[in-house]
């Protein structure tokens, strides 16, 4: 079955009624404080980026200055222990469920899916780094026997 094709219906008539000398400037005058505006907090915002980066590099002087990192003042950073810390304990979860993986699947038979997929991963990352460190041992023998 073919359709005509109709040509595009007309947009409805815009009435067009001239602007007068006065509305115009109006307009005019308008964009040109919007102008003024936007070049004002483009100014502003550099302003407060040039601000910003001298009180960073000022900062770090005032650091090396007052201060040395040393690692007995990393070890009295609560952020450092926070983060030590929850990197163990995700650490020894991940170790807990590779080596209670099968487990854990017939205790949980609908993760046993997903338990089985980390196991085969974990499994793939450790003969990798055999095979690394198999390699390794290789050519350290023959670079000490030239």
């Amino acid at each position: 079955m073919w359709r005509t094709i109709l040509p595009l219906e007309e947009p409805s008539a815009i009435q067009k009624v001239p602007l007068t000398n006065v509305q115009v400037l109006k307009i005019l005058r308008e964009e040109a404080e919007f102008d003024k505006k936007i070049i004002k907090i483009s100014r502003h915002n550099k302003k407060q980026k040039q601000t910003q980066k001298k009180n960073d590099v000022i900062e770090l002087k005032e650091l090396h200055k007052s201060e040395e990192i040393n690692f007995l003042n990393i070890l009295l950073n609560k952020e450092f222990w926070l983060g030590f810390c929850l990197s163990a304990v995700l650490l020894i979860l991940l170790f807990g469920i590779y080596i209670y993986g099968e487990l854990l699947g017939d205790i949980f038979p609908y993760l046993s899916d997903h338990l089985l997929k980390y196991l085969n991963f974990v499994d793939s990352i450790r003969v990798k780094i055999d095979l690394t460190k198999n390699d390794l041992l290789d050519a350290i023998g023959r670079f000490l026997n030239f």
